[in-house]
């Protein structure tokens, strides 16, 4: 299982990613810019909270 679905699996529970959002996630994973439109109830959320998670914690942060 690559990383990114063990991630999605530990803090969202979901098994799998829709269509479209495991392309979302990596583009800022990678540093690219991205613009994602993608319909309502395509847990759109999901795209922008999983990339912060997964990049080290910054000095300041609480999660460490």
């Amino acid at each position: 299982m690559s990383e990114l679905k063990s991630a999605l699996k530990q803090m969202f529970g979901f098994d799998h990613f829709r269509a479209g959002q495991e392309a979302v996630v990596r583009d800022p994973l990678a540093g690219r810019d991205f613009l994602a439109l993608m319909p309502t109830g395509g847990e759109k959320s999901l795209c922008f909270q999983l990339p912060p998670l997964l990049q080290p914690a910054l000095p300041w942060s609480s999660r460490r």
